[in-house]
């Protein structure tokens, strides 16, 4: 196939793709600029329930939950979100009657500030709509498609860039004099060029947190030694159980390693009262001595084998600390650092909070939000260049090309459904769908 058939290929598999996923892409990109400043917003919206006056005197960890307990007699605590700053509130965690929510209480004076129902709460929405589009397991699998369709687009969208014989106008700046049709192309191709590399990086890095790839691809590369926890009294259970919730728990990285139980459960198989259990002034006391830093959180034992969960995990990775302790001796059962990731974890975990804007402060934020305005101006400006070039009454897609599709391309295609598999599921759905359009338009 000469060159000027496989550029007509190109853009017409370029385009079709563009169009189906143009309304995922910008849903991706606008909730994703919200969640990104997060830390920002929620003292803005939340200013009643977060902020606190500083003050020389604190309660003791245990009365701060017992006020919420008081103020909630019927639900159950299964959290403890310590103030990450003297000028703010303590989270408590609840559950009532299927209910999860926070109560916030004032660290210095006990008073119980108010709760917020989890489930509604608006940065838990976006979370949801940005990893599911509130539709689920369903949601999740469409979210993981468009992304990994995303980098073919910006595959694409590089060779139907790259210059052949053009000079610096249309190619690294845009033309003004050229008409509109000849200004949204350059507007469009120019964007993706600068914005390739950002855009890229955001993808890739949220595909761990995806249903399928993340599920059977990245757990898989993210795995810990087999003697790693041999002394370790271990459960069925892995780690990965306590981010089932609205709130995360544990570092990512620390998911695939298995959920250990309190040593002394071990011991003639003695039953243990939940009297006996530790108080969570002893729990909080461990986090002081090993040096965490504040905004700590400390999930509950979920039966009586469970361990009381200590974990940290704040912007720069390599702090992250994840401590398990035996809720009848205070014992640390175990400890899972950043050292402990194998390579890949590594990579994963910085790559996750980079996507966040956790590590660089502003600065990352603000790339991260380049990248998300990037991906909102390609999809207008794309819309912009298919409406303008469209035929009255047509679709306007670039018409079929004869002759069979080269060996190459199926080469590549198939090396992209090797590495995400939602694609080559969709490329099944796409292929018939372009052979049907074909023969139907001839």
């Amino acid at each position: 196939m000469d060159k000027s058939k496989l550029y007509a290929r190109i853009w017409r598999w370029h385009f079709y793709a563009g169009l189906l996923v143009i309304p995922f892409m910008l849903t991706l990109a606008i909730t994703g600029s919200i969640y990104l400043f997060k830390p920002q917003l929620d003292p803005l919206v939340y200013s009643q329930l977060l902020k606190v006056a500083p003050n020389a005197n604190a309660l003791a960890d245990s009365e701060i939950v017992q006020k919420a307990k008081t103020a909630y007699p019927s639900a159950t605590v299964e959290s403890y979100f310590a103030p990450a700053s003297p000028d703010r509130s303590a989270a408590i965690g609840m559950s009532d009657l299927g209910q999860k929510f926070n109560v916030y209480v004032n660290p210095h004076d006990g008073q119980v500030l108010g709760m917020r129902d989890e489930e509604n709460y608006y940065q838990n929405v976006v979370k949801k709509i940005h990893g599911e589009l509130l539709a689920g397991t369903l949601g999740d699998r469409l979210v993981e498609t468009v992304a990994c369709w995303g980098l073919i687009l910006i595959c694409t969208g590089l060779y139907l860039w790259w210059p052949r014989g053009q000079k610096f106008w249309g190619v690294w700046l845009p033309r003004w004099t050229g008409g509109s049709r000849i200004f949204w192309r350059d507007i469009h191709a120019c964007l993706g060029v600068y914005s390739a590399i950002l855009i890229s990086f955001l993808i890739i890095t949220g595909l761990p947190w995806t249903g399928f790839w993340g599920e059977r691809y990245a757990k898989v590369w993210n795995s810990f030694p087999p003697h790693a926890f041999a002394s370790t009294p271990e459960s069925t259970m892995l780690s990965a159980e306590l981010n089932k919730g609205h709130e995360q728990m544990v570092p990512w990285a620390a998911e695939t390693a298995p959920l250990p139980t309190s040593a002394h459960v071990h011991e003639k198989s003695v039953k243990r009262a939940s009297a006996n259990q530790i108080s969570l002034d002893r729990v909080t006391d461990i986090a002081r001595k090993e040096t965490l830093p504040g905004g700590y959180k400390i999930a509950y034992p979920q039966d009586e084998m469970g361990v009381f969960t200590l974990s940290s995990f704040p912007g720069d990775p390599r702090l992250e600390r994840t401590i398990h302790i035996d809720q009848y001796s205070g014992a640390i059962v175990e400890e899972i650092r950043y050292a402990d990731y194998n390579l890949f974890a590594k990579a994963v975990e910085f790559g996750i909070s980079l996507h966040q804007g956790l590590v660089f402060g502003w600065l990352n934020q603000l790339l991260a939000l380049a990248a998300c305005l990037a991906l909102v101006g390609l999809c207008i400006s794309g819309v912009v260049m298919w409406w303008r070039r469209r035929p009255e009454g047509g679709l306007g897609a670039p018409r079929a090309v004869e002759g069979r599709t080269p060996l190459m391309i199926f080469a590549i295609m198939a090396i992209f459904a090797v590495a995400l598999p939602m694609v080559g599921l969709s490329l099944l759905i796409v292929f018939a769908a372009d052979f049907a359009v074909t023969n139907i338009s001839t």
